[in-house]
């Protein structure tokens, strides 16, 4: 699994996968895990179809909502999440942020990138602005193909549940998603690359940008943003 990307650092990941593997369907799930709920946008760019009505709340602490990314063709949008909506139906409307795409931060996605076949490419984007912190995950089973000195197996013989760690650079992890943090010697650079991953998951306010008020014991969100020239 590649290293998640930090609100504030615009970034996008690259990955490659078999052409047999093109017709899947690739899940992009949306976690909330802030004090609030937020009422996610997915906007299609020009060309792609609409995969969400706009219309779900994710709860506050843990709401989730998943949606299917065909892969039977290109596809590209944005991901914004709105809050503070004072109207819920039939669509939220009148929110306190994120009702346009200037007034927040913004995650891009692409599947099947116009440079290549099969590739994902994702990022977070301050360049309009910032409202709620997110971070994007790529999620990929590197087991199944984990070389055999290296595999975890199941008790009684069963199949692969994890696979050891590279000892060195020029590993396994390191073959498949070699711009990704994968032995402890690691260093990358700010782009990040990994195999096309069956799903993304976008996190809206991750437990690492939040803290705890020593006063009052309440979260406070790390609302930090790094410049990117």
């Amino acid at each position: 699994m590649a290293k998640p990307l930090l609100l504030g650092i615009l970034v996008v990941v690259a990955a490659a996968v078999p052409a047999a593997e093109s017709s899947r369907e690739a899940n992009l799930t949306l976690v909330n895990d802030c004090n609030y709920p937020v009422w996610p946008m997915v906007i299609p760019n020009d060309g792609s179809s609409p995969i969400s009505g706009n219309t779900v709340r994710l709860d506050r602490r843990g709401g989730a909502a998943a949606f299917i990314i065909p892969l039977s063709r290109a596809w590209s949008g944005q991901v914004v999440a709105r809050a503070g909506c004072a109207v819920e139906t039939p669509c939220p409307s009148r929110c306190a942020s994120g009702e346009e795409l200037a007034a927040g931060a913004v995650v891009q996605l692409q599947v099947h990138a116009y440079w290549r076949a099969d590739v994902a490419v994702y990022g977070v984007s301050l360049s309009g602005g910032f409202n709620v912190p997110a971070t994007v995950y790529p999620a990929r089973d590197l087991n199944p193909r984990c070389p055999a000195g290296r595999r975890v197996t199941a008790a009684g013989g069963g199949g692969v549940v994890a696979c050891r760690s590279d000892p060195a650079p020029g590993g396994y992890f390191k073959q498949r998603c070699p711009k990704t943090l994968t032995w402890s010697g690691d260093a990358v650079d700010v782009d990040q690359r990994c195999v096309a991953p069956g799903e993304l998951k976008v996190i809206f306010c991750p437990k690492t940008m939040v803290t705890t008020n020593a006063a009052g014991g309440e979260p406070e969100l790390l609302r930090a943003a790094v410049a990117v020239a």
